[in-house]
């Protein structure tokens, strides 16, 4: 089978090799009170937020006060996708006609609040017939028809309900429905207590690209519960997962769970530890720390680019209060060693304190930061080539020409603002230098067998800037006559 289309692999190199979009969206599935199943949505706000998905109750706390809790703590775009059970319906109200026979299935378009809220009352007037739709006493869709086909048909873009024509075949050749008074739907369930992490992927999935190059996170999900599928699912979609334990796990209890994560995919994932405190009213409460992390992420990615690690000063928390476990810089670097990333409290400031991955090799990619700028260059890349497919490739080397200024074009910025580490010329070696990264293709990697299976290679590499996580400092004293 011939591949169409652009493919991008990533690979680590250690030795001598010579690229880069910021994407600070935190993508999390979840319980809400209402909203699409279908699809997920890019949410700006918290007030966006309730309007879609609803507002905070016992059963969508944990994806309510994520939500806020990115948005308070600086994050732009949170993208949701709503998790339901396996045998979730929306409410209905079946409506019949003059035989008694059933003609016409008016259904909420999702299950939740919404649902409960509506009412279709029918009326006639002058051989037409009306379906009105109520959201309490706010009328949310009209529809007038002489057959059960025009109602149908006037109801298909309506934002709350759908209604499907049952067929009916009676003496009435119009099959209408009957005048009925205002009848709630009634019937459906979100069957939100057999949601498993599999459906929770399974929604995920739904969201399709809109939120690759990102993090994904699922809130209230410890992670000895959904790492794995999730971790997956960040390999699949060019992510990387952030994950939690339970609030009440320990410093050591994490380390050794965090151990048992520890794999061959650990490049897309890393632990955020403890949970978090938020105001609640006059009071508080704990919240699981990825939204958090997923906030400053997008922070660092907004201040700099998403080769920043959003960690120390720049993850200073702005709302949180602090955590549910107090972790100072000792306990942090005894996490830090054990693949955890702390957040700690130190003159009296809360912020993240490590970026570190699961990875398994740690001298490529233990640090989410390499794992984030692969998907992202991946992405971004994937992008600009995406124009070339199905464009002839000239035997004068036009094209590649073309292809190789358009990657140096992604490559270029990120090397000029040091997420690239650029090695300077050397005259004694005859060393001539490279800006960070190199974009090939020469005729070395496109023969002529590869050009006459209609594909055109690319190889990138790059050299990732290293970060200062430690600044050691080492203080002198001399001697008062001593020299300095």
């Amino acid at each position: 089978m011939t591949n169409i289309g652009v493919e991008v692999t990533t690979s680590v190199r250690s030795g001598p090799a010579s690229s880069g979009p910021v994407s600070g969206r935190l993508h999390i599935p979840g319980i809400t009170e209402t909203g699409p199943v279908d699809k997920a949505t890019i949410i700006r706000s918290l007030s966006d937020f309730i309007e879609v998905y609803g507002s905070r109750t016992s059963y969508s706390a944990n994806t309510y006060d994520s939500a806020r809790l990115f948005f308070e703590e600086g994050g732009a775009e949170l993208v949701v996708s709503r998790a339901v059970g396996p045998a979730a319906a929306a409410d209905f109200a079946v409506l019949k006609d003059e035989a008694g026979i059933d003609t016409l299935r008016v259904s909420a378009l999702y299950p939740g609040r919404d649902a409960s809220s509506l009412t279709v009352t029918v009326t006639e007037d002058s051989g037409a017939t009306t379906l009105t739709v109520r959201s309490g006493t706010t009328v949310v869709g009209r529809f007038i028809g002489t057959t059960p086909g025009e109602i149908v048909a006037a109801a298909v873009n309506n934002r709350f309900v759908k209604v499907a024509d049952l067929g009916s075949a009676t003496v009435d050749p119009d099959n209408l429905p009957v005048p009925v008074v205002a009848t709630a739907l009634s019937g459906g369930t979100d069957d939100r207590a057999n949601i498993t992490p599999a459906i929770l992927i399974k929604a995920l999935d739904k969201a399709g690209d809109i939120a690759e190059g990102g993090a994904v996170a699922a809130p209230g999900y410890p992670a000895g519960v959904v790492g794995t599928l999730l971790t997956e699912h960040a390999r699949n979609r060019n992510k990387i997962a952030l994950l939690a334990f339970d609030e009440k796990t320990t410093i050591d209890e994490s380390i050794v769970a965090a151990t048992a994560l520890n794999t061959t995919l650990g490049d897309y994932a890393g632990i955020i530890f403890p949970h978090v405190v938020i105001p609640d009213g006059s009071g508080q409460r704990t919240v699981s720390p990825e939204a958090y992390a997923g906030a400053v992420r997008a922070r660092a990615h907004v201040a700099e680019g998403y080769w920043r690690k959003p960690f120390g000063d720049i993850a200073v928390t702005r709302w949180i209060i602090g955590t549910n476990i107090p972790v100072n810089r000792e306990e942090n670097n005894k996490l830090s060693a054990g693949l955890v990333n702390g957040i700690i409290t130190t003159n009296g400031k809360t912020r993240l304190y490590n970026w570190t991955s699961l990875s398994t090799d740690r001298a490529n990619l233990a640090s989410l930061r390499d794992r984030d700028m692969l998907n992202n260059l991946a992405r971004q890349i994937k992008i600009v080539l995406e124009p070339f497919v199905g464009v002839g490739i000239d035997g004068k080397g036009q094209v590649r020409g073309f292809v190789e200024s358009d990657v140096t074009g992604v490559l270029e910025p990120i090397a000029q603002a040091n997420g690239l580490f650029a090695l300077q010329p050397n005259e004694d070696t005859g060393f001539e230098g490279d800006p960070g990264y190199r974009v090939d293709v020469s005729e070395a990697i496109n023969t002529l067998a590869s050009l006459s299976e209609n594909m055109l290679n690319v190889a990138v590499s790059v050299r990732m800037s290293p970060t200062a996580d430690l600044i050691r400092v080492e203080i002198i004293k001399v001697a008062l006559t001593g020299a300095l």
